[in-house]
């Protein structure tokens, strides 16, 4: 469950960024969103092949530099 959880969280906010505008975007310029966007479309497509590990780096890695960019304004 906690797995299931997680992958619906990223495909949240991958859709969410999907969905910015874009001068937030370019405001926002170090977050490489095309990556953000590209990861959601992946684990909702081919969830399958998705593995737990870079799942596991993203959380411990890219969404703090995410947090970090769109508070530090």
């Amino acid at each position: 469950m906690y797995r299931s959880a997680v992958m619906r969280q990223l495909e949240i906010i991958g859709e969410a960024a999907n969905h910015l505008s874009d001068e937030f975007r370019a405001h926002h310029g170090v977050i490489p969103w095309k990556q953000v966007i590209g990861f959601r479309n992946f684990i909702v497509h081919h969830y399958w092949d998705t593995d737990w590990s870079e799942v596991e780096r993203t959380i411990d890695i890219d969404l703090p530099l995410i947090r970090s960019a769109l508070t530090d304004d």
